[in-house]
This record gives structure tokens, C-alpha cells and sequence, in this order.
């Protein structure tokens, strides 16, 4: 006849849930790799900077993309000083371009070019670029 031993069963148990609980993989939760490159752009007119204009990024363009700015992937605003960041980028060819009103000019201005994005030296400084724009 065998003992019952509780000790020897309580170990068994918490080494089978252990076992099941350790083969758990997280594959129903996507992973999301983002990009380590920043675009911080300067928007300027003649000599000044243009606040609050809309700038859109479009991913892998060389050309100008055109003036539908459902097409372009990434959007932001420049601040009241002019300066937008694009965050999280890939490196890659890119399009930027921005169209909106000059407050202090009183027009409105339109600007693009092409933007090549490598990783930096310097994994946490931003890649600048001043995109001017006319009337």
C-alpha cells in the first residue's frame, strides 16, 4: 500500500504549471519595430520662418508625389516658430512638402524636396533640413 505524499505531489503540480506557463509565446500580440531616425525640419519663407504650416512626409519618393495629401503617410504641424519633427523614420528616400499661409508675408506659400534619411552618427540627433517655401 503507498502513502499519500503531499510534499512529492505539491512539487509535481508546480513544476507542471510551470512548464506550461513558461512555453507561452506572445505571438497573438504584434510586435512593432519602429524606426530610430528623426526629421526635424525648419520651414522658411524669404528669411523668415512660417508657423503653423501643415508639412506632410511621403515614404519612399524621389519625385514630388503631387498635391492629393491623402497620399502621404506622415503629417505634422510647424510650432509658431516654424520647426516640425518627424519621429521614428526609417532610413530611406522620402518626400516632404508643405502647403499653407504665410501670416506674416500674407500668401499662400508652397514648398517640397526630396529628403534621403541614413542612419546618423549619432543614433539620438535628429537629421535638419530647412524647407523653403514661396508663393
Amino acid at each position: 500500500m503507498r502513502i499519500f505524499q503531499p510534499a512529492k505531489m505539491i512539487a509535481i503540480l508546480t513544476m507542471l504549471v510551470m512548464t506550461i506557463n513558461g512555453c507561452k509565446k506572445n505571438s497573438d500580440t504584434p510586435q512593432i519595430i519602429e524606426g530610430t531616425i528623426s526629421l526635424d525640419v525648419q520651414v522658411m519663407h524669404h528669411s523668415w520662418n512660417v508657423p503653423n504650416i501643415p508639412l506632410y512626409l511621403k515614404k519612399n519618393a524621389t519625385e514630388f508625389p503631387g498635391y492629393d495629401t491623402s497620399i502621404y503617410e506622415l503629417m505634422t504641424y510647424a510650432d509658431s516658430d516654424g520647426k516640425a519633427l518627424f519621429e521614428k523614420l526609417y532610413p530611406g528616400k522620402y518626400y516632404l512638402f508643405a502647403k499653407g499661409y504665410d501670416y506674416y508675408f500674407g500668401a499662400d506659400v508652397i514648398g517640397s524636396t526630396a529628403v534621403s534619411l541614413t542612419n546618423p552618427a549619432s543614433p539620438n540627433e535628429p537629421v535638419h533640413i530647412t524647407l523653403m517655401v514661396s508663393e
